[in-house]
């Protein structure tokens, strides 16, 4: 088959990472091409290049690579209005580019990306697949993109079932819905895992050493209940240390993170909390610190929860999106409330004294990944789907 993911990539995130683990896998047995809109992320263009995928940049001169203005809806109407000669070239440049790689499958990790591949009657024999990386609850999958995944996609794949099961809620035909467990590369897991950390160096002359392995901070990340948490455990007479690599994501408000930053001030929390910026070395991280926690309010399936559990190490979460369906309280990781801090506590006390539960924990959670998690079995299952929907271009044709 002949392959397209096309998306606007400004940060080299989880999904950006994930979507092209996918194409590198898929393009063992197919042809493959990335489109991106901008190239602007040099993280994600260098990766792609690495991976000797060809990659079709379409607008590689523009300055206006995000709206923005989320809480300001007057502002956003205007910002999008501003961009809207861009968005017709680069439109008519997506267009092109689809038409000359002549693809049997186009696919996409966004709705503005899904919204631009389905605008165009020429585009039509061209089957969609919607690749939905996170919960998919209601505030994250707008009226236009559900509308989007009933009418213009031939499949929506999920990493997990819970997804699947919201967006059958919000009417997505079943038999458009795929779940496919996440995945990563074990072997580079690691291996990367061996190398030493990169600077700036993590401090390491404190325990527990805890690591929340977000890309961003937001509150959506739980940030702000892992810093609580810090200042009940120095209360309780630990000496803890908190590592939070990422930055703030282009286009985003760094509101949350000057908030953070007070509040660890305020706690008298500076030696204790170590943000680390943006970080390629996440499995050294992960190899280096004691017990892995992601306090989030919303997640699909994250990647550095595979990554930790490969690793053999200790899992604190909550359960949201897929996360419960692999990590199962007391067997192969520990669950916690949402914005619990004292719950967050005492299941970091349970494992720093407790090194039986960690030994049964992280066996528990290395047997699991192996056996669902695998990405033989992921490209496997999306091949498959690929190959389902390539038969509606085939149909078209005759």
């Amino acid at each position: 088959m002949r392959l397209l993911f096309f998306d606007f990539t400004i940060n080299f995130g989880g999904g950006p990472q994930g979507s092209l683990y996918l194409c590198k896998r898929l393009s063992a047995e197919n042809e493959v091409h990335v489109v991106d809109v901008y190239g602007i992320c040099k993280e994600y263009c260098d990766a792609v290049r690495t991976t000797g995928l060809p990659l079709h940049v379409l607008y590689p001169k523009t300055r206006n690579t995000y709206i923005g203005s989320k809480n300001q809806p007057l502002k956003r109407l205007w910002r999008m209005a501003m961009q809207v000669p861009e968005f017709l070239r680069i439109r008519k440049r997506l267009i092109q580019t689809i038409l000359d790689i002549d693809p049997d499958v186009v696919w996409m990790n966004t709705e503005k990306a899904m919204a631009f591949a389905a605008s165009s009657w020429k585009l039509r024999k061209y089957p969609l697949a919607m690749y939905v990386r996170g919960w998919a609850t209601p505030d994250q999958v707008s009226p236009l993109l559900c509308w989007l995944m009933k009418r213009k996609v031939s499949a929506v794949i999920t990493h997990a079932q819970s997804s699947v099961d919201q967006l059958r809620k919000r009417g997505v035909p079943q038999e458009k819905l795929y779940c496919t467990p996440n995945t990563v590369d074990f072997d580079q897991v690691r291996e990367s895992a061996k190398t030493p950390c990169h600077d700036p160096q993590p401090r390491m002359n404190k325990h527990p050493i805890l690591l929340l392995p977000a890309a961003r901070p937001e509150r959506a990340k739980g940030h702000h209940t892992a810093v609580q948490a810090i200042h009940l455990l120095k209360q309780k007479g630990f000496d803890p240390v908190l590592w939070l690599p990422g930055r703030v994501a282009t286009g985003n408000s760094d509101e949350f993170l000057k908030g953070l930053q007070q509040k660890i001030c305020e706690w008298d929390l500076t030696e204790n909390v170590q943000f680390l910026g943006w970080r390629t070395d996440l499995n050294a991280l992960i190899a280096a610190c004691d017990i892995v926690i992601l306090p989030s309010h919303t997640e699909g399936f994250p990647r550095a929860i595979l990554e930790a559990m490969i690793l053999g190490k200790p899992i604190v979460t909550t359960p949201v999106g897929g996360i419960p369906e692999t990590i199962i309280h007391g067997v192969t990781g520990l669950l916690i409330h949402l914005d619990d801090a004292p719950s967050l506590v005492h299941s970091i006390l349970e494992l720093h004294t407790q090194p039986d539960l960690i030994m049964n924990l992280t066996k528990n959670a290395y047997d699991r990944v192996c056996l669902y998690h695998s990405s033989l079995q992921n490209t496997k299952s999306i091949s498959a789907i690929f190959k389902s929907i390539r038969i509606m271009r085939g149909s078209e044709k005759k």
